[in-house]
């Protein structure tokens, strides 16, 4: 939605036409960052720290070594690097997610009841 409306605001925004894709890259790479932090807020409630962790530090990484690697030699890749961090971070998180759905009556019955 933002992004449909990113045109129309661009001057009230202040922005350049020509960072519309820089525009653009930004809002994909944060919808995929939140997305990725939902399967993180979705795996730290059914206490598994672990597979949680994995999705923080796959970011992590990739954010870090993208930074300085091929994206940041030109003006005209910038913000691709987090946003593939922020792709490859969600696909991470989907897929745990996908995996621990299937224990995901035990993980709510068993693992967070104090009493057994």
């Amino acid at each position: 939605m933002m992004i449909m409306l990113s045109l129309v605001f661009m001057t009230e925004l202040g922005l350049r036409p020509a960072y519309m894709s820089t525009l653009r890259v930004a809002l994909c790479s944060m919808a995929f960052y939140t997305s990725a932090m939902v399967c993180f807020t979705f795996l730290i409630h059914l206490d598994l720290r672990r597979p949680a962790l994995q999705i923080v530090l796959t970011f992590l990484v990739l954010n870090y070594c993208s930074h300085d690697g091929p994206f940041a030699a030109r003006s005209d890749f910038y913000g691709y690097g987090n946003m593939i961090a922020a792709t490859a971070s969600l696909l991470v998180g989907i897929s745990l997610v996908l995996r621990e759905l299937s224990w995901l009556h035990y993980h709510a019955f068993i693992t967070n009841n104090p009493s057994v």
